[in-house]
C-alpha cells in the first residue's frame, strides 16, 4: 500500500517547533481511479498498441478474466483486437492488473505529458 508523507511543523506549548509526520494513506482503488482519470488528459493520443494494453489492463482490473465470447463478425477487427488483448491478461489478479495499469499510465504520462 502506498503512502504519501507530509511533514508539518506545530508549536507545542513552550517547546520550540517540533516536526511531526502525518501519513496520508492512499488506497489502491483510489490510485487506480486517479490513473483512469489522468490518462484522459494526455497531451498526445497513445499508439494503438498502448491503448489496447490500457484497455486490457482496465478490463482485467475491473472485471477479471474475460467473461464474454470472442466477437464472431469477420469485420469486427477492433472488437477482436480488444477481446484478444483482454484475454491475454487471463489469470492476472484484479489487484495486480490495477498495479500494472497504474504503472502503464505513469509511463504514458512521462512519455506524453498531460494537458
Amino acid at each position: 500500500m502506498a503512502a504519501v508523507v507530509e511533514t508539518q511543523l506545530f508549536l507545542l506549548n513552550s517547546v520550540p517547533h517540533r516536526e511531526h509526520t502525518r501519513y496520508t494513506v492512499i488506497r489502491p482503488a483510489d490510485r487506480f481511479d486517479k490513473a483512469a482519470e489522468d490518462v484522459k488528459n494526455l497531451k498526445q493520443t497513445p499508439s494503438d498498441d498502448e491503448l489496447l494494453e490500457l484497455y486490457a489492463l482496465y478490463k482485467q482490473a475491473t472485471v477479471g478474466d474475460v467473461n464474454t465470447p470472442r466477437p464472431g463478425s469477420l469485420l469486427d477487427f477492433k472488437g477482436k483486437a480488444k477481446w484478444d488483448a483482454w484475454n491475454g491478461k487471463k489469470g492476472i489478479s484484479q489487484d495486480e492488473a490495477k498495479d500494472l495499469y497504474i504503472a502503464k499510465v505513469e509511463l504514458l504520462i512521462s512519455t506524453y505529458g498531460t494537458k
